[in-house]
């Protein structure tokens, strides 16, 4: 899914199953050429701190609104950013023990 607006152009890619297991690849903000910055050369980790708040707060909607059972669910999430411009390439991954 190609998007513009007034958050700027993004490139998503997104799956979801059956089993409540949802996957999505985003190209980073800044890499989409917009203000004159050359892609893979910085990150806003700003910007990649209110991606992963938002991805958590709606996962977390989801899983209130399909009704799933509080006290024996998971809900789990992995964040993973590639090429970036240092050499040191960041992860997180967050599993809760119930939601």
């Amino acid at each position: 899914m190609v998007q513009t607006g007034m958050g700027g152009g993004t490139i998503d890619f997104w799956s979801m199953n059956p089993k409540g297991q949802l996957y999505t690849k985003r190209a980073l903000q800044v890499d989409m050429g917009e203000n004159g910055v050359a892609p893979l050369t910085v990150i806003d980790p700003i910007l990649q701190l209110r991606r992963i708040a938002e991805v958590m707060a709606i996962g977390l909607s989801y899983a209130e609104s399909l009704e799933y059972d509080m006290e024996n669910s998971q809900l789990a999430f992995a964040f993973r950013w590639t090429r970036l411009p240092c050499s040191a390439t960041p992860s997180f991954t967050f599993r809760s023990g119930s939601l």
